[in-house]
């Protein structure tokens, strides 16, 4: 209960910030939960929207456990790294925190408190994910319908490229 109380806190913080789309997309970051949608999938959807110019795509798996089965995606998250206190504890959060994204895709269905804090606390301008999660996490939020990658592939930028670019000061 106390994590959860911290984690609606820092959302409801969340929400007061300001999302920057900027001109050319130099960087995402894909939050996945990988028993909902298949990786390669999203991979091979993500390359062909922005096959202009290729941006550096980095993959954060969520799991609800660890397996090792599971063990090739890498970093990958669960329930088990959300601490009681609400912060997150894990040997690859401190690098993935000092990185700053110009693109964050919240590309699960589903959430929980550990995605919520997770996705909450990565640096991104801007923010896309789907109406069946909190809408506080992100900017641009799409029908769950088009959960599916190649159908996520056709509307994504049919929004995206309506929304006009802000660089911060």
């Amino acid at each position: 209960m106390f994590a959860k109380r911290i984690i609606e806190k820092k959302l409801n913080l969340f929400v007061q910030r300001e999302p920057v789309k900027v001109e050319s997309v130099e960087s995402v970051i894909c939050l996945l939960d990988p028993s909902q949608v298949s990786s390669e999938e999203i991979n091979l959807s993500l390359a062909s929207i922005f096959d202009d110019k290729q941006p550096q795509f980095q993959f954060v798996y969520y799991l609800k456990r660890k397996r090792k089965s599971n063990a090739h995606y890498s970093p990958q998250f669960n329930r088990y790294h959300l601490h009681w206190d609400g912060d997150l504890l894990h040997p690859y959060l401190p690098e993935l925190l000092d990185q700053k994204f110009d693109l964050m895709l919240n590309y699960f269905k589903k959430s929980d408190l550990a995605l919520l804090a997770l996705s909450s606390s990565i640096q991104a301008g801007f923010r896309v994910g789907f109406s069946s999660v909190d809408q506080r996490l992100n900017d641009l939020i799409l029908a769950s319908d088009v959960f599916q990658p190649k159908q996520f592939a056709e509307e994504f930028p049919k929004y995206y490229s309506k929304i006009s670019a802000h660089v911060p000061n």
